[in-house]
């Protein structure tokens, strides 16, 4: 986990953690969740610490040092740099390998679980080879943890090639979060669930959407209708309409209306406070529970009139 001191020195910067992101082949965060997170819609870190997390944090020194001394290299922990040229890159490391013959070098503790493998998976790869064009490092080591056993040390040389193309994609993608201009979006349920964090509660306004937007809402019942429907498909109609909305609270469409609206606020008995105080005054922890946002499509009526 990063300090507060590095977060803040790549607060408006793409981390080395971000690359595989930006590349599209992170399965943490999407290069959308991404771009509001840079732009400030979003908060850009989680507080929230897993216990995996925090046993990560606090053991990752000692794991470090365990390597270092296995393999005779003499490490230690140094501040988030940026990029000399592109201030849009910012990288901390785990750790910086000194005083070795083949010059200042990268270590880095990963802790994976599932399968092991043999090379080293392309997302580690690409922060890897963001960190060597921010520091510009020739080479490094990433000491990977299969379920807290002994670690499995890959080498890792500096790619130029690698390394253009990534500066290429983070740079374009830096200028579209200038720009205001998101990346598009194939919606997955995952994705669906980041416009709750962006339009958590309706502004009350109707607006109207063209009249393509129909197809959306019958593929949208169809899927939805289909109990055997892939979840994917659902959440590709649901949040293209979502994502036309915004916090708007309904939308007209040609032989359809979209409302997308806060349910009211509830009371909900506060358990934690209540037990860790004063039982018998029930009333006193109750708390407002903020109402959500309900989506519907529905297929509007056709009036005729009888000659």
């Amino acid at each position: 986990m990063l300090t507060d001191k590095q977060k803040e020195a790549r607060d408006n910067a793409i981390g080395s953690s971000d690359a595989p992101i930006v590349a599209g082949i992170s399965t943490y965060c999407s290069p959308l969740e991404l771009y509001y997170k840079l732009k400030g819609d979003l908060p850009r870190y989680d507080d929230n610490e897993t216990w995996e997390q925090k046993a990560g944090s606090k053991f990752e020194p000692v794991i470090a040092e365990i390597v270092a001394e296995d393999l005779g290299l003499k490490i230690r922990r140094c501040p988030t740099r940026k990029h000399p040229k592109y201030d849009f890159m910012a990288a901390s490391l785990d750790f910086e390998i000194v005083n070795n013959p083949k010059g200042p070098g990268i270590l880095e503790i990963k802790r994976r679980s599932g399968a092991r493998f043999d090379t080293l998976p392309d997302d580690i790869a690409l922060q890897v080879a963001h960190q060597m064009a921010v520091t510009n490092r020739e080479w490094g080591k990433v000491a990977v943890l299969f379920s807290w056993g002994k670690p499995v040390v890959f080498d890792v040389e500096r790619d130029k090639e690698i390394e253009e193309y990534l500066i290429e994609l983070e740079a374009r993608f830096m200028m579209r979060v200038k720009a205001g201009d998101p990346p598009t979006e194939t919606w997955t349920p995952e994705t669906v669930d980041l416009l709750k964090k962006l339009y958590p509660r309706d502004s009350g306004k109707v607006i109207e959407l063209p009249e393509e937007v129909a197809l959306d809402c019958s593929q949208f019942l169809q899927s939805k209708a289909d109990l055997k429907a892939n979840k994917e498909q659902k959440a590709r109609f649901e949040g293209h309409l979502k994502s036309l909305m915004g916090d708007a609270s309904a939308a007209k469409v040609p032989g359809y209306s979209i409302s997308w609206k806060t349910t009211k606020s509830t009371k909900r008995l506060d358990l934690d406070r209540l037990k860790a105080e004063h039982a018998e005054l029930i009333e006193q922890y109750m708390v407002d529970q903020p109402g959500h946002r309900v989506f519907r499509v529905t297929p509007t009526k056709e009036i005729t009139c009888k000659s």
